[in-house]
């Protein structure tokens, strides 16, 4: 996509810092074509140290939802950009580092798999330390982990990380921000990382933002308990140690959240009074 270099942060001084719509100026709309064909929302969440920001653009002509981080969804075969050199995928196959892992298709699934399993939980539960298994340290002890993954690909889902650590800083102002979102009637999704595009409504965007909080029933959750054992630590670690701030003992529901009210001034004759909502 050929995005303007404003858009592109390369040069601050010069960069456009997108706003809630109704707050961009004519002038700077009629600038910039693009905005004619996009509706955009801003997730702005106080995350402790520093913000987490995701912007969702839908562009309307194609009815795509564009985001970043917020989902994805994991593809059960290896990327092809991963099978052009297997070595890294037959190298992660293996259950401890003496094993021999040939070049086979099915080596190479299992070397995808695991990698996820390391790239969104950190700690699966089926690895252990193991001092004598130089120079890895790290054995995987059992299959657990195989269920796991069936039970996680090929849907859309909010990624651990950001379950855990980053929307429980601000669960009310995230279902605000996905209640906004599903206004729009987009028919895929595409985001930063893994499967684009998926073909997904509204309606599965919400379901995915359904999730329950740390703590919840296990069977509620998209990811076991077991696997998010490391993220849970983290969370509480740093909620205790006020790092990243408090989490928010409360999960996501499809109702429709409640707004708050907000006070507008009323004194319309000083044209540079601005009223945002993030």
């Amino acid at each position: 996509v050929d995005l303007p270099l404003t858009l592109l942060g390369l040069f601050p001084r010069r960069a456009c810092v997108i706003q809630d719509k109704k707050h961009v100026a004519a002038d700077a709309a009629a600038a910039s074509g693009w905005m004619k064909d996009f509706e955009w929302a801003v997730l702005n969440l106080t995350v402790g140290i520093g913000p987490f920001v995701e912007v969702a653009f839908y562009h309307r002509p194609t009815r795509t939802l564009l985001m970043t981080d917020a989902v994805f969804e994991i593809p059960k075969e290896p990327p092809a950009v991963c099978v052009e050199d297997p070595a890294p995928l037959l190298n992660r196959a293996k259950d401890q580092h003496k094993d021999d892992r040939p070049d086979t298709k099915v080596n190479r699934q299992v070397g995808w798999w695991k990698t996820i399993m390391f790239a969104i939980f950190f700690q699966p539960s089926s690895v252990e330390f193991d001092i004598s298994d130089a120079p890895t340290y790290l054995v995987w002890r059992d299959s657990h982990w195989l269920r796991v993954i069936d039970s996680i690909t090929s849907k859309l889902l909010v990624p651990p990380i950001l379950q855990v650590l980053v929307f429980t800083r601000g669960p009310q102002q995230v279902q605000e921000w996905v209640h906004d979102i599903c206004k729009w009637n987009f028919k895929r999704i595409i985001p930063a990382h893994l499967v684009a595009p998926i073909d997904a409504r509204p309606r599965d965007l919400r379901r995915a933002f359904a999730y329950q909080p740390p703590g919840g029933d296990e069977g509620s959750r998209d990811y076991p308990s077991s696997e998010l054992a490391a993220l849970d630590n983290l969370n509480a670690f740093l909620s205790r140690t006020g790092i990243a701030g408090t989490a928010t003992p409360a999960g996501f529901t499809q109702t429709k959240p409640k707004r708050k009210k907000r006070n507008i001034p009323s004194n319309n004759k000083n044209k540079n009074n601005k009223v945002s909502l993030f």
